[in-house]
């Protein structure tokens, strides 16, 4: 996205788009007759921050305006690190179950790295 593209892209859709809008403030925006980016985008800075505070209020119209400190990137994103977790159905005690569990998690975890050739 630019700066030109921006409202053509996202313009139509809902506030809740944008990263960080949420349940909450969408009903919030809502309420005030703003449902789209667009909308928000046109909402006056004043009304916003008596409504939101100056931090939120500024930092969600900025997000509609197509403005953050986020570098966008075409590249895809690969995870650098890899977990599993496990809960147990009663807490491990024995000292050799646990051993077990954690050498279980490890293998599992080496299978999918070493399936998806990622380096280590």
């Amino acid at each position: 996205l630019t700066d030109d593209t921006w409202m053509l892209t996202m313009g139509d859709r809902p506030v809740d788009a944008l990263w960080g809008v949420g349940p909450k403030t969408t009903k919030k925006l809502g309420a005030m007759g703003i449902t789209t980016v667009a909308d928000l985008a046109a909402t006056d800075s004043t009304l916003l921050t008596s409504v939101f505070g100056p931090t939120t209020g500024l930092w969600i119209l900025l997000l509609a305006k197509g403005g953050g400190d986020s570098v966008v990137s075409a590249q895809p994103w690969v995870p650098r690190s890899r977990s599993h977790v496990v809960t147990f159905a009663e807490d491990l005690t024995d000292r050799s179950a646990m051993d077990s569990a954690v050498v279980d998690l490890a293998r599992r975890t080496l299978t999918e790295v070493v399936e998806q050739q990622r380096t280590v």
